[in-house]
């Protein structure tokens, strides 16, 4: 059995190889000589304008001839990408370990394929999608950092005077990959997110009863048009946010704190948004956890002193702008101060968003409180202040909602029974994700602005995240049933 499996690897990775060389050679020594004679103009002429028209989406790139370049070793490294998720789902499939039941082992026969096919779809869809949408100011970032600029330079746009990078020093890393490839860092985000789906869904749902009914609905929930509008079509990296979150917590209910720490202070130096964590999962029993506090502290102060190092106090700016920046698309104030606001009836005059910071302190303090009061697991803990901190946040972009995704797909798939039977939880969350989207798929297709969208779409929004929250709160085994056992989790 075993050689037999080290022969398939081999095999599959000769076929691959095969493949991506062939795709290779194409590209360079067919491809691009074709390509260089039609921008001259010494082709066919159909094949001469559809060169010449051709736009490069990257700002990294100058000529067609360069961004062809850039498709074709996109394509490599997603092909490379595939066969990595492919070995994944492979390592976790039982069948070949001899594990699980006959009904199992036989739905493993269809569910893998499909895996396999939707991975190579959603890669697929990455590379074809190019640098859009936010990848392509981020793109313009990453060459700032290149050049040995400020990569929190100011622009001008719909915020006014700004700072194109709202984001932590972190994410000034990915200039790296991006330097080999301008999709290198898309298809990072993409392969992650796939590879933690796939976790999920044979790993952690290996254990769920009525898998054959249960399954189909996985990958429903892993591949809705939610995600992949976020990830493969527009590229955003909230992703990673949310598992450094998920990381973080999982850490923490097997009481490596120290691990727990770094992980959450990394994903602070991604996105500064996970701090809010910190409060919630330091508390242990109504005792703080110091190692944890310690560590996510350490190293948050490392990585902004070396940022402030290399780039100057312009290192944070973006926290000054996320205070200041105006509502926008799914905020419940931009809805306060738009055309249907209630507030109009009262002849109020003030901007809501001026009262949203109070707001938001508010709403975390009482979800500590109920925290520290029910002794509630770590793992909801931080999904109901992920999700009490985008209720009242202002702005209120798709995007920032991948976090509370990742670590609610964690939290239901881990959590004991009890939660996974709480039906009115399931459809909450189903209720909530499938707005999201809905409007994510609007979003793409159509300017949300001239149908007047913002208008209206901040209150559906709050209004169920008001069922969602409501709907965890009353959860049955969201609380620590035996408050002596410090290593009960939900997810131990």
């Amino acid at each position: 059995m075993i050689v037999s499996d080290h022969r398939r690897a081999l095999i599959l990775i000769a076929l691959y190889g095969a493949i991506l060389a062939g795709w290779f050679s194409f590209a360079r020594r067919v491809a691009s000589p074709i390509i260089a004679s039609a921008n001259q103009g010494r082709s066919s002429a159909v094949l001469n304008r559809l060169v010449q028209d051709t736009r490069s989406a990257a700002p990294l790139a100058t000529t067609v001839l360069e961004h062809w370049r850039h498709f074709s070793g996109a394509v490599l490294l997603a092909g490379l990408l595939h066969l990595a998720i492919v070995l994944w789902i492979r390592l976790h499939d039982p069948a070949r370990t001899g594990q699980g039941s006959s009904p199992r082992r036989r739905l493993e026969r269809w569910a893998n394929p499909v895996l396999i096919l939707l991975s190579f779809a959603f890669l697929a869809l990455t590379v074809q999608r190019g640098g859009i949408q936010d990848y392509y100011f981020y793109l313009q970032m990453w060459r700032e950092v290149w050049l040995g600029h400020d990569p929190w330079f100011f622009a001008y746009g719909v915020f006014g005077k700004y700072p194109m990078n709202a984001y932590g020093p972190l994410f000034n890393v990915f200039a790296i990959p991006a330097f080999v490839n301008p999709l290198l860092p898309k298809l990072l985000f993409a392969g992650a997110y796939l590879v933690f789906a796939v976790w999920l869904i044979k790993d952690r749902g290996k254990d769920w009863p009525q898998a054959g009914l249960v399954w189909p609905l996985l990958l429903v929930w892993f591949w809705m048009p939610y995600c992949w509008v976020e990830l493969a079509d527009f590229g955003h990296f909230d992703v990673l946010v949310g598992l450094l979150c998920a990381a973080t917590v999982e850490a923490r209910v097997r009481q490596r704190d120290v691990i727990s720490g770094v992980c959450l202070g990394l994903g602070v130096l991604l996105k500064f948004m996970p701090i809010v964590l910190l409060p919630f999962l330091i508390l242990d029993r109504k005792r703080p956890r110091y190692r944890l506090l310690s560590a996510a502290a350490v190293t948050i102060a490392l990585g902004l002193g070396a940022s402030v190092l290399l780039w100057g106090p312009s290192t944070f700016r973006p926290l000054i702008f996320a205070a200041e920046r105006s509502s926008h698309h799914l905020s419940i104030y931009r809805f306060l101060k738009g055309r249907y606001s209630p507030l109009r009836w009262l002849d109020f005059h003030e901007d809501p968003d001026q009262a949203a910071p109070a707001f938001m302190l508010i709403a975390l303090l009482w979800a500590w409180l109920l925290v520290r009061r029910r002794m509630i697991e770590p793992t909801p803990a931080a999904v109901l202040t992920v999700l009490v901190t985008l209720m009242f946040y202002q702005v209120g972009f798709a995007q920032y909602h991948m976090v509370l995704f990742v670590l609610a797909s964690y939290w239901m798939m881990s959590a004991r029974g009890a939660i996974r039977e709480t039906i009115p939880l399931w459809v909450a969350l189903g209720c909530y994700f499938g707005w999201l989207s809905i409007f994510d798929v609007i979003l793409s297709t159509t300017n949300i602005d001239s149908m007047g969208m913002q208008e209206w779409i901040g209150l559906p929004t709050f209004l169920l995240g008001c069922f969602l929250l409501v709907s965890i709160v009353r959860s049955p085994s969201i609380s620590r049933q035996d408050p002596a056992a410090p290593d009960e989790s939900l997810a131990a």
